[in-house]
């Protein structure tokens, strides 16, 4: 299997210097315009499916930095991108670096950019949009804050912020996490506007209508990156929840590009063989699996926890509901990531032993109210839970919220479980920051493991001692879990044969949703 984590000068954290350059050519990864070589119809138009819902387009309140993503990339840019290859590029941050103590990062500005509002781009406005990613009551993106002492616009072009300890990671977040790394017009900001109606980025382009479950684009003719230009006139993004719905959608020309699982292969393969519809599968996908909130009783014992672990028959669900396609997940840190252990993808399925240590516990029977996505194929995946709990005196109880509500819902700490999908985001950090020691974690962890955590995230991404330590930490999220993993579903992209840049697409490589940065149509197709 092919690493989808590529190592060199882009995420090396001491002197992490990138060039000036308004960034790759056009048709290479990166750029607005990637993925391929053809002529483009800069006419053209298309209509994209995603699965989440229409999110409120200030990006420091995502309720959902996965599905939000894909909606809020079209028109916010971020200070630093990455490519479909996880290296890390320059945006609106033209240079970056770290301290040789990684703790402090200096970000040089790009000059030039104006918003959708007519405004410019300085270090005053990414200074100001940091400091309301810390410091907004209702921000998504506070913890990720949680370490930086001060932010000081330095001049017109040069941001610098420091940290009160080693803090490799937050170059990848701006880049990888939207909430913290979008920047919104500084007017719009001081005006208070009302994102969710009249959104203020400078990407490439311009949301024009917005309703509730539909978004129409136009291209910004006036984008900065006139290497890497927006290649359609007009994109029209739909939220289509439901597999079959979305597939009927791409049949019929109601859209032109939507995500599916490997499972519904046998459904869209008619489409590829008509020869008018492409499909890429080389994206990572996502795990599936159970958040535990370790402060309900019951869950509070590790025991309890490798019990529903040991419960979950994961080549059962696999072949069930993934034909097959999607690899069983005996952890969090898959093949290719730094602190992968071979030996934790062997199907953990031990029902015996479940029911053995929930007895010695206390706990023979154990009643868990979960929430649970409402989307496929979660939905089947939380039913398939409960039977399989159910065989060692677990109750799950599954209540399906709507799908803007569910994370935000999670993370108050009022329910037992979460069935869902447990970001990693191509990079081991991102897991341990969101989901261990973050807000999708809110029964907290034993405080070795938080220890050890901490002491992993503040080791450079290059330093030989960090695959080690995410290693170890792996073994000890098996044998005393925080959350369940259970199967890793890959992404497949289906779109109109003319439809350029499909893989090339950044966000879809870990999460189900479009990018449509890179997308363009053929000319003459």
């Amino acid at each position: 299997m092919r690493s989808i984590f590529k190592r060199g000068l882009p995420l090396a954290a001491v002197a992490l210097v990138l060039s000036a350059c308004a960034g790759p050519d056009v048709g290479q990864p990166g750029g607005a315009g990637g993925g391929d070589d053809r002529p483009a119809d800069l006419s053209a138009e298309l209509t994209v499916s995603q699965i989440g819902p229409v999110p409120l387009f200030d990006p420091h309140r995502a309720k959902n930095v996965t599905s939000d993503s894909g909606y809020l990339s079209t028109v916010y840019d971020r200070l630093i991108s990455f490519d479909h290859e996880f290296n890390l590029h320059p945006m609106l941050a033209s240079q970056w670096k770290f301290s040789e103590d990684l703790r402090e990062l200096t970000l040089s500005i790009r000059e030039g950019v104006r918003f959708h509002d007519g405004s410019e781009l300085d270090a005053d406005v990414v200074a100001a949009n940091l400091e309301r990613a810390r410091t907004l009551e209702t921000s998504t993106a506070k913890h990720l804050m949680s370490d930086v002492s001060d932010i000081q616009a330095e001049g017109d072009n040069t941001v610098r912020i420091e940290f009160s300890k080693p803090t490799p990671m937050f170059a990848y977040s701006l880049a990888t996490n939207i909430t913290l790394g979008a920047i919104i017009s500084g007017k719009a900001l001081a005006a208070g506007t009302d994102l969710a109606r009249a959104p203020a980025g400078s990407g490439p382009y311009k949301a024009v209508t917005i309703s509730q479950d539909r978004v129409a684009y136009e291209r910004n003719d006036d984008y900065w990156d006139t290497e890497n230009p927006p290649r359609l006139a007009r994109v029209t993004t739909v939220s289509i929840p439901d597999d079959n719905a979305r597939l009927a959608a791409l049949q019929s020309g109601q859209v032109d590009l939507a995500p599916f699982k490997p499972s519904s292969a046998a459904y869209y393969q008619p489409l590829l063989d008509s020869g008018q519809f492409v499909s890429d599968d080389s994206f990572q996908g996502i795990i599936y699996g159970i958040f535990l909130n370790a402060k309900t009783p019951g869950l509070d014992d590790p025991r309890v926890r490798k019990a529903i672990g040991l419960a979950l028959d994961r080549k059962t669900i696999n072949e069930a509901v993934f034909d097959g396609g999607g690899p069983e997940a005996g952890q969090f840190f898959f093949e290719g990531l730094p602190g992968h252990v071979p030996e934790l993808e062997e199907n953990a399925y031990d029902p015996d032993e479940a029911r053995r240590l929930l007895a010695e516990a206390g706990y023979p029977a154990l009643t868990i109210n979960a929430l649970a996505t409402g989307s496929e194929p979660g939905r089947t995946l939380a039913t398939i839970y409960q039977d399989q709990l159910a065989k060692v005196g677990v109750t799950f109880n599954v209540q399906i919220p709507d799908p803007a509500d569910l994370r935000p819902s999670w993370i108050t700490g009022e329910y037992d479980a979460l069935a869902s999908v447990l970001d990693v985001r191509g990079e081991p950090g991102f897991f341990l920051q969101e989901n261990i020691l973050g807000p999708y974690n809110p029964g907290g962890s034993d405080p070795e493991l938080v220890k050890a955590a901490e002491a992993a995230l503040e080791l450079g991404l290059d330093d030989p001692k960090r695959a080690e330590a995410l290693e170890d930490l792996s073994r000890r999220m098996a044998e005393e879990p925080v959350h369940v993993p259970a199967v890793r579903v890959p992404g497949v992209i289906l779109a109109r044969a003319d439809v350029m840049g499909i893989g090339k697409m950044t966000f879809s490589h870990f999460s189900s949703v479009i990018d449509v940065r890179t997308l363009g149509v053929a000319q003459g197709v």
